[in-house]
């Protein structure tokens, strides 16, 4: 997800995102699936492929940012 500068990368990082023939990103993630053969390696996945009332898991980050109402 995102873009990155390969300077700020690891070695191993690198290593991944070239494996993958992608360019690297802010993000690494890893989908589990059951059928992976409609994908490819570094292809986008936008939330059209989910139908409408499913259910998903979910994570994110909190910036803990007071309201401007205080």
């Amino acid at each position: 997800m995102g873009t990155r500068r390969i300077s700020t990368l690891t070695k191993p990082e690198l290593g991944h995102f070239n494996k993958a023939g992608v360019t690297p990103g802010k993000k690494l993630v890893e989908l589990r699936l059951d059928d992976v053969s409609g994908y490819v390696v570094g292809q986008e996945i936008l939330a059209d492929v989910l139908e409408k009332g499913e259910m998903i898991d979910a994570t994110a980050v909190s910036k803990a940012r007071a309201s401007p109402d205080r």
